[in-house]
């Protein structure tokens, strides 16, 4: 299958930048000192989980010469505001009812 790449700094000058906190990696790992069991998941293309609003899609339009226009229908990587989506998402699912024994960092659990 074909991946595409987008160059996402032009439309990172002009983006709104969405501001939301990823943990401390250190905070994460002195809560799992005393921790009996370990484990952890990668998610698999977690920022391709996201769909975009149409809006958004229009904003990630491309061409390909020969085959025409494109755009993502899905967040990509490289937009400013990913990275903060994408923990707010994760912080959402796993949220202060797992009493502090899950944590995530992006697509970690």
């Amino acid at each position: 299958s074909l991946r595409f790449c987008l160059d996402s700094r032009k439309l990172n000058e002009v983006s709104k930048h969405d501001s939301y906190p990823l943990p401390y990696i250190t905070h994460i790992l002195d809560q799992l000192k005393e921790a009996k069991y370990l484990t952890s998941i990668d998610l698999k293309s977690a920022f391709h989980q996201i769909p975009l609003d149409d809006a958004s899609k229009e904003k990630t339009a491309f061409t390909i010469p020969g085959r025409g226009l494109f755009h993502y229908k899905v967040m990509c990587f490289g937009l400013t505001s990913a990275p903060a989506t994408q923990q707010r998402l994760m912080d959402r699912l796993f949220g202060p009812e797992f009493g502090g024994k899950v944590f995530t960092y992006l697509d970690d659990v």
